[in-house]
């Protein structure tokens, strides 16, 4: 960008800011959102209060998955009281969302539900949001309570084997981590039993799949899950987001949807990378363009959209019959998705 300097300072040339955050705009409906980034990044530093340009990073840091980065920037800008406060708060709890901060999402809801200036396609769309996450916290609840068994030990096998097999989520996690740093193949024949077991939760399998693969584990394993069996070498697994699944169904979604609602998109992938954890590394055992359409649905009824299932199918080209059928198996295995 030209600019001179001053007293040791660069100044742009008048609307150069404005240039760069319609440079950025344009950028996030091209769907280059690295470059959009760029830009807002930019404007803002030239001018650090530019309500428009922190929340065009905003938007760029959610959809680029960064999501962390996009609560910080959200509750800043909401204390400093910068922006419309209402679109903010929708992307900052659709991020909350995202994050599965259910309870932040529930406490902020709460809190901002006693306002009386909230329009009323909003706030029905937050109080359907708050339903949501309620039921998503009371679930969470649920299963760690369910988790909670008895702590059994086998003569000779690590302590983080009984931990994995029936520890709380909060331990499982830590074993997990714990192994990550480790890369022992030495517990090999231990994790080969973890996936082979019924008693194992599909989610943890598909996390110890991921850790063999971070361990570029080169010989073959077994893994038994969801009534299938396979054996596969965990080094030359492709990662979620580079899996057949993942990406004809992103093609689809993109088909579909494209740039006209971002946040929608955003929390569609969610769902979709949520699914195919769940499967890894298997394929989802459905027709991925019926998938695709469901998640579009599911997350637009979240979202508090009024979607009609007949529109969703000829969209995706899918029968009804094949949607529901979906729709259906989803609603099954929807605890067993956080459910290690």
């Amino acid at each position: 960008m030209d600019a001179f300097k001053e007293k040791g300072n660069i100044v742009p040339f008048p609307g150069a800011v404005d240039k760069l955050i319609t440079d950025g705009l344009h950028a996030l409906k091209q769907a280059d959102k690295s470059e959009a980034e760029s830009f807002f990044q930019e404007a803002l530093m030239h001018d650090p209060e530019h309500e428009e340009a922190a929340y065009g990073l905003l938007l760029a840091y959610a959809e680029t998955n960064q999501l962390t980065k996009a609560r910080l920037l959200a509750e800043e800008m909401m204390k400093k009281d910068s922006g419309d406060y209402y679109e903010i708060l929708q992307v900052y709890v659709s991020v909350l969302a995202q994050l599965e901060q259910y309870e932040e999402v529930i406490i902020t809801l709460e809190a901002v539900m006693t306002e009386e200036d909230i329009p009323s396609k909003l706030k029905k769309e937050l109080e359907h949001l708050l339903t949501v996450s309620k039921n998503m916290q009371r679930t969470i609840i649920e299963a760690n309570e369910e988790s909670r068994l008895p702590i059994t030990y086998e003569a000779n096998e690590p302590e983080w084997v009984p931990m994995l097999r029936s520890g709380s989520p909060e331990e499982k996690m830590a074993v997990l981590q714990e192994l990550k740093q480790q890369r022992s193949l030495q517990s090999l024949p231990y994790i080969q039993t973890l996936l082979t077991s019924e008693h194992t939760s599909p989610l943890l399998k598909s996390f110890l799949v991921l850790l063999l693969k971070d361990w570029e584990v080169e010989r073959t394993i077994e893994v038994n899950k969801l009534n299938r069996q396979g054996e596969f070498a965990p080094e030359t697994l492709p990662d979620i987001n580079s899996s057949t699944s993942y990406l004809e169904a992103t093609a689809a979604l993109e088909q579909v949807i494209g740039e006209k609602d971002p946040t929608l998109m955003q929390h569609i992938i969610h769902l979709l990378q949520q699914m195919l954890l769940y499967y890894y590394p298997f394929p989802p055992s459905v027709q991925i363009s019926a998938l695709s359409a469901m998640l579009h649905y599911e997350a637009a009824v979240q979202s508090g959209y009024d979607m009609q299932v007949e529109a969703i199918c000829q969209s995706y080209d899918v029968s009804v019959h094949d949607f529901q059928a979906v729709h259906r198996d989803y609603e099954r295995i929807q605890k067993q998705l956080t459910t290690i």
